[in-house]
């Protein structure tokens, strides 16, 4: 692998590229008779990921930070049609504000690209799972060094799609509650 990463004031620059040999990579398949379960596979000993990742990230003092980071990959396989669950792309995005390093908000923006999903053991077939944009929000509340409260919003557009084949993602969601650390 290769890369570059830097830090220019304000900035955060990471590119890389890697290219790997993986042995007997494991890909995840929807069991035939039960579908809610998944039997792994294993590609055997050709299989090659090319990975292109950019990661990049914006300081403003301590209060804003902006970033984004973008990941590509390209599988091939040896024994496998395809590489099963695995999207070629990937991307983040995230927004962290702090007031006073009391109040903290948190935006996360993700992006997983379309997967193949194989649903048939013996005759390898195989549907596309559609790309999938899901968004979350986080505010905490400081109250001292030990004591905080907090709420998450997962999915806030209640977008309903499968991550894995016949396995779907929660829709709108949250969770609220008080940490205490010692």
């Amino acid at each position: 692998y290769g890369g570059l990463t830097s830090s220019p004031q304000r900035f955060f620059i990471k590119v890389q590229v890697k290219y790997s040999y993986i042995d007997n990579i494991a890909l995840y398949v929807t069991d035939s008779t039960d579908s809610k379960r998944f039997d792994v596979v294993y590609d055997g000993k050709n299989a090659t990921l090319t990975n292109f990742t950019t990661d990049l990230s914006y300081f403003i003092a301590e209060k804003l930070r902006v970033g984004f980071k973008a990941e590509l990959n390209d599988y091939n396989t040896s024994t496998q049609i395809k590489a099963w669950n695995r999207p070629t792309t990937r991307l983040t995005g995230n927004f962290n504000y702090s007031i006073a390093k009391k109040f903290i908000f948190n935006a996360n923006v993700f992006y997983i690209g379309a997967r193949k999903a194989r649903f048939n053991t013996a005759k390898q077939d195989f549907v596309t799972l559609k790309a999938a944009t899901d968004m979350n929000l986080d505010i905490e509340y400081r109250y001292s060094k030990t004591l905080s409260v907090f709420t998450r919003f997962d999915n806030i557009r209640g977008l309903g799609y499968d991550r894995w084949l016949y396995y779907p993602s929660y829709g709108f969601n949250f969770i609220a509650g008080i940490t205490f650390a010692l």
